[in-house]
């Protein structure tokens, strides 16, 4: 799985011919996979995202996997986000996601963000 990127749709089927709300994503990059999501500004603060990513996480760690040398950490995905983003914090919190580190880009406070294989 190096290199790929899994996608997923997420769908508001409680609005007539809403097609698209959002999307959750996770891009396979060895050691580090990370996810990302988006929604559509009038879908914030539904619980789309943290179901999403729970569903997205499920069948992520389900997926087989290669063995790339010493994993004695076991497992883990990481996410970033700007330290102002609360609703993305709260996300990832309710996804078990803990803060790693915090690092300074730019002008923005971003937080690391990881969960390990459950």
């Amino acid at each position: 799985m190096i290199g790929r990127s899994f996608n997923y749709a997420i769908l508001d089927k409680s609005v007539p011919g809403q097609p698209l709300t959002g999307y959750v994503s996770i891009n396979e990059v060895v050691p580090c996979p990370e996810i990302g999501y988006s929604l559509l500004p009038e879908s914030w603060g539904k619980g789309f995202a943290t179901e999403a990513l729970q569903l997205m996480l499920k069948v992520w760690w389900g997926m087989p996997r290669r063995r790339w040398g010493d994993e004695e950490d076991g497992e883990r995905v990481f996410a970033i986000t700007k330290r102002r983003n609360v609703a993305s914090c709260k996300v990832l919190r309710k996804c078990g996601f803990v803060v790693e580190k915090e690092v300074d880009f730019e002008k923005d406070k971003l937080f690391v963000w990881s969960l390990a294989k459950p």
